[in-house]
């Protein structure tokens, strides 16, 4: 199976479904997914801040 097929697949199984039904993010996939909310870094995420204050 190439590549591009595989993740299509792992898409349509394991993000799909968490993003058509708001507020059942079942998983956390995509909480964990998200780097930024409403301009801030999430907390995952602020190691970039800095790397994203010297470029903004």
């Amino acid at each position: 199976m190439d590549s591009s097929r595989y993740f299509g697949e792992r898409m349509i199984r394991n993000v799909l479904p968490n993003r058509l039904c708001p507020g059942k993010d079942v998983t956390g996939i995509i909480h964990r997914a998200t780097v930024a909310r409403a301009g801030h870094l999430d907390d995952a995420f602020k190691y970039l801040d800095s790397f994203v204050k010297e470029r903004a």
